[in-house]
């Protein structure tokens, strides 16, 4: 519940009256165990799916795990199912990780149930698997050690996250690095250790997330480095659980909104309008007393919470 304790703090609010957690930690896994076959082909964390497949012609499971493995030193596909971290977020057991090797080079798919409610998705945590971290920190059999003998190689291995809402694919994307040695100063150049916070809010509310693979290191038969990510502590809300933080309203409408927002006011205090991090994303000064209208069309599309002196309400930019 961290990403939203700064923005309870400026409303003086409980993060878990609206904000939930997946942590697979639901999963009964020993420490040092992986659940490789999901029944029915999913594996299922309300709200999300995440699929599970099975290669007849070579007998190997790929696309998601659910993991307590804990091995940070062995290198080598023999230890494939290993977070760099040991841990799962803040030390918990279990995580899950993906390994895409799908050959028709199809995303990796991460599915969110809105079948009985709506359900947004603030974001995760990201981190390598040990066996992609030593091997870009290394090299191996398959693939090059990133930076070069000489480091100055401008290497990179990095996810993008696409939504997919009613069918239909999000033209912005959003990228995390899992690597990245494209600094100028190789004293910046970094392969992601540590689990780390990926803000997805800016998609928007989707059915589903695709993720994509892309790293300098290729070949003749695609990506050379080894294709797998781990993932915890998903972050999201019902919808209708994010209602108004406060005894009173502001009115706004429309709301969902694609740009312009009227709202009626009772006050000349400032407006604010900030992230499910607590970040202000833009304030507005000149308020007048009745009926005002703000823009939006340079916000990225999510949920927001909008703030006047005491008021608060929830915002969906779509």
């Amino acid at each position: 519940m961290r990403i939203l304790n700064v923005l309870c703090l400026l409303l003086g609010i409980n993060a878990c009256a609206f904000a939930q957690n997946g942590d697979f930690e639901s999963f009964d896994l020993n420490l040092n165990e992986v659940l490789i076959d999901a029944p029915n082909g999913f594996w299922n964390e309300e709200p999300i799916s995440l699929p599970n497949g099975y290669d007849e012609d070579f007998d190997f499971y790929f696309n998601w795990f659910i993991s307590s493995m804990t091995d940070t030193t062995t290198p080598g596909f023999e230890n494939q199912y290993s977070a760099i971290t040991g841990s799962g977020n803040e030390g918990s057991q279990n995580y899950a990780i993906d390994y895409n090797f799908a050959s028709d080079f199809s995303p990796t798919q991460i599915i969110i149930d809105n079948a009985f409610n709506d359900i947004f998705v603030h974001g995760m945590y990201l981190t390598n698997s040990t066996y992609a971290y030593l091997s870009m920190l290394n090299g191996d059999n398959f693939a090059k050690k990133f930076g070069g003998e000489s480091g100055d190689d401008p290497d990179y291995f990095y996810l993008s996250f696409k939504g997919v809402k009613d069918g239909n694919i999000t033209s912005d994307s959003l990228i995390f690095y899992l690597a990245n040695f494209q600094f100028e100063d190789n004293s910046q150049d970094y392969i992601i250790d540590e689990w780390t916070y990926f803000d997805l809010s800016s998609l928007g509310q989707v059915d589903e997330y695709q993720v994509q693979y892309f790293s300098s290191d290729t070949g003749a038969f695609g990506i050379n480095t080894p294709t797998y990510f781990c993932m915890d502590d998903v972050q999201w809300s019902f919808i209708d659980d994010v209602q108004d933080l406060s005894k009173n309203e502001l009115n706004i409408f429309p709301n969902p909104s694609s740009g312009k927002l009227n709202f009626e006011s009772n006050s000349e205090d400032n407006l604010l309008l900030s992230n499910m991090d607590g970040k202000i994303m833009r304030t507005w000064t000149e308020i007048n007393i009745g009926q005002n209208s703000i823009n939006l069309s340079e916000i990225p599309a999510g949920l927001y919470i909008l703030r006047q002196k005491d008021l608060s309400f929830k915002l969906i930019r779509k």
